[in-house]
C-alpha cells in the first residue's frame, strides 16, 4: 500500500546580518545615560510581591519613550512565568 505524499519544503531562513562588536559598543555608549536613568528609576520604585503596579508604570513609561510595543515583551512575560497582562 503505497502512499503518494509530497515532501514539504521549509522556506529558507535568512540569518540576520552580522553586527560588529564596535557597532554594539557604540550603540551601548549612546544609550548609557538613558539606561542608567531607567534602571535608577526602577530600583527606586518600591514594590512588594503581587503589588508591582508602580514598577509596571515605570516600565510602560520607558517603553513609550523607546517606542517598544507590548508585543515585544509578550513572549518574555509568558516564558518567564509572568503574566502576559500588564498590571495584572
Amino acid at each position: 500500500m503505497a502512499t503518494n505524499l509530497k515532501k514539504r519544503t521549509q522556506p529558507k531562513h535568512t540569518p540576520p546580518a552580522a553586527i560588529s562588536y564596535e557597532a554594539i559598543r557604540a550603540r551601548a555608549k549612546d544609550m548609557e545615560a538613558d539606561t542608567v536613568r531607567f534602571l535608577s528609576d526602577l530600583v527606586r520604585t518600591q514594590s512588594f510581591s503581587s503589588k508591582e503596579r508602580d514598577v509596571i508604570a515605570v516600565i510602560r513609561r520607558e517603553m513609550s519613550r523607546s517606542a517598544l510595543t507590548r508585543s515585544a515583551l509578550t513572549g518574555w512575560a509568558t516564558s518567564s512565568g509572568g503574566s502576559d497582562r500588564a498590571g495584572a
